[in-house]
């Protein structure tokens, strides 16, 4: 009897079941590895839990406590939740930070040869509460390199040796061992934050907040990028955003747009840089503004280079008991070029403008000095009339 073929293949009905077995058995063999393999990676996760949230808090470089810790099957990773950064500065007590969870996704490549390397991290609403001191000083933590801190070294600054035990297992040398976890981390992302901004040097300046904060991190070989958006000095949903980009080598730079922002709340931000407003004047309805600085990337950065332009146009501005009034519609521009250091902001040059008239102000000393007090003044006008 001649042999049946599949129409157009050449190949036998038997071959071709050959075939099928074949590749369904491999199927079967690689889901039922890769299943084994995640198995034993979440077991392993599970159990030293508590090395990975110590590195956690070694990234950090601040002590990490958190209220519960579950692993995840995939991607495989932890979930830290109910987190709390105490504040252990002189400028304590309380919280520097707490969150609800933070999910850390790991790399699972490295997990088969038994490391822990952190590749993203999920942050779900978290609190920040910064102080800054009469003295200057922050209360989270000294000079140091912006960024998160070298995998494997405490907060105190000491390298954690490594670890090879094999976790209790019993030598159960079949699943990975977990041995130093590193936080090597592409990504970062913040959903929901709030953070508040306090200057003990300044009684009576409420605290500036930041809330509905979303942000997102991302690390190549050229540096980090922090994209970010918030709602601030009660302004609509989303009316501040910003972008801090960190190189690998160089300055560190800022870039910050704030839209709709109520111009009655600007002696809020002008005394927490030790500003006021000109002439005692009153003001009213809304400016918008953008902010481009440059800093040395250290914290603290010990000077700040800053460029602010406000536009004024929405805005109102009463002065010498109403005697000078700006309304609402006639276009106002304000241009800062400020220098920050340890303790003092103060302007290098600055300029108004309003039509064809333009009044400008430059610093009459060293205007690269970082000083204690603001350097005199220097004041030029044209388009002017009595």
């Amino acid at each position: 009897m001649a042999r049946r073929e599949l129409p157009g293949d050449g190949l036998t009905l038997r071959a071709a079941r050959r075939w099928g077995v074949l590749v369904t058995s491999t199927v079967l063999v690689a889901g039922l590895v890769a299943t084994l393999v995640v198995w034993r990676a979440h077991r392993s996760l599970a159990e030293r839990h508590r090395e990975i949230v110590a590195a956690f808090s070694d990234a950090l470089g601040l002590p990490v406590q958190a209220e519960g810790v579950r692993a995840t099957w995939w991607p495989p990773g932890l979930v830290v939740e109910g987190i709390r950064i105490p504040d252990e500065s002189p400028l304590g007590p309380g919280d520097l930070a707490h969150a609800d969870e933070a999910r850390l996704a790991v790399g699972m490549w490295p997990l088969l040869s038994g490391t822990v390397v952190v590749r993203r991290v999920e942050v779900t609403a978290p609190v920040v509460r910064l102080v800054r001191g009469v003295d200057g000083s922050w209360n989270f933590g000294g000079a140091s390199r912006i960024g998160p801190a070298p995998a494997g070294s405490s907060p105190g600054g000491a390298a954690r040796p490594a670890e090879a035990d094999d976790g209790g297992r019993g030598g159960d040398v079949g699943a990975p061992s977990v041995r130093v976890p590193q936080f090597d981390v592409v990504e970062l992302a913040i959903t929901r934050g709030r953070v508040s901004l306090r200057d003990r040097a300044i009684p009576g300046v409420p605290e500036l907040e930041i809330t509905s904060a979303e942000a997102r991190l991302h690390r190549s070989g050229e540096g980090s990028t922090l994209r970010f958006e918030g709602s601030a000095l009660g302004g609509p949903s989303g009316n501040l955003r910003g972008r801090l980009r960190i190189p690998a080598g160089g300055d560190v730079g800022l870039e910050l747009a704030a839209r709709e922002v109520p111009a009655a709340r600007l002696p809020e931000v002008l005394q927490l840089v030790r500003g006021g407003v000109p002439f005692g004047a009153i003001l009213g309805g809304v400016v918008s503004a953008t902010l481009t600085g440059r800093m040395p990337n250290r914290w603290p950065p010990g000077r700040a280079e800053i460029a602010v332009t406000v536009d004024a146009r929405q805005a109102t501005a009463s002065m010498a008991e109403a005697y000078v009034h700006k309304a609402v519609g006639l276009p106002l521009v304000l241009t800062l070029d400020l220098l920050a250091g340890p303790h003092l902001l103060h302007v290098r040059h600055a300029a108004v403008e309003s039509g064809e008239a333009r009044v400008e102000m430059t610093t009459t000393g060293d205007a690269d000095a970082v000083v204690d007090r603001q350097p005199a003044l220097r004041f030029a006008s044209s388009a002017l009339t009595a």
